[in-house]
């Protein structure tokens, strides 16, 4: 997406600081990827089955991804009981779309799982980043503006 095509969704310019953020994103996302991508082919390879085998996986990344992204990406130290309660439910959403994916690519297009996995990885990254910043470690003056007459 370019950075038009982002200010015209968003209708406001990108700080230096979603850029930064952006950036963090993608390399604490992109280590719980290299975990997530490697735990999730040990447990294929020792026959979990694809819903377990991604289960137990993201179990280990979820907790890796919250902190990580919490405190390192987005410096949010104030504690509330949302965070996690959001993290979580985009955390579900995230693992039922990707598993659907998984499902699909790798039962229906015959694609393997090592190949499959990390086009899952790459198709829902943004979307990761536009939750967690917005949604779910959203600071106070972060919300997205629509404008009246903008939803269709």
């Amino acid at each position: 997406m370019t950075d038009a095509a982002v200010q015209m969704v968003f209708r406001r310019s990108l700080s230096y600081q979603t850029y930064k953020q952006l950036i963090k994103h993608y390399f604490v996302g992109g280590t719980g990827s290299i975990i997530n991508y490697l735990l999730f082919n040990i447990f294929m390879f020792n026959d979990l089955g694809i819903m377990i085998s991604n289960l137990f996986t993201y179990s280990v990344v979820i907790a890796y991804s919250f902190f990580m992204q919490k405190y390192f990406t987005y410096k949010v130290y104030h504690y509330t009981f949302w965070q996690p309660v959001l993290f979580l439910l985009n955390a579900l959403a995230y693992f039922l779309l990707d598993t659907t994916l998984l499902v699909f690519m790798i039962g229906e297009l015959h694609i393997s799982p090592l190949v499959a996995k990390l086009i899952s990885i790459l198709m829902l990254a943004p979307l990761s980043f536009l939750a967690q910043k917005y949604i779910v470690f959203r600071g106070k003056s972060e919300s997205v503006v629509v404008e009246q007459g903008d939803c269709y």
